[in-house]
């Protein structure tokens, strides 16, 4: 019994540690985690992927609002007709 779910274990945790692999080479976090990566396996990738990976996608939910982006971009250009401050225009390059 415990061969076969070893086996079924195989692609996914070769999916998982070339996922945490691929994020390790991108981000270049601390190196121990490569190496916990490559010893421990599926388990020590999805480790990875629960300390590392998961928190990363919190930064990426504002590139993913591009409507509510434009409008405000919109909106400020408007301000700026109006009311041409320093912080209106620093806000607008951070748009």
């Amino acid at each position: 019994m415990i061969p076969m779910l070893s086996h079924g274990f195989t692609w996914w945790g070769m999916l998982l540690q070339g996922v945490a692999i691929l994020h390790f080479i991108r981000r270049r976090p601390d190196t121990y985690w490569l190496y916990i990566i490559i010893i421990a396996g599926w388990l020590g990738a999805l480790v990875y992927i629960g300390a590392e990976v998961i928190p990363d996608l919190g930064l990426m939910q504002g590139s993913f609002q591009a409507f509510p982006r434009r409008r405000r971009i919109r909106e400020l250009q408007a301000l700026i007709l109006d009311n041409p401050s320093a912080g209106n225009y620093e806000e607008l390059a951070g748009l």
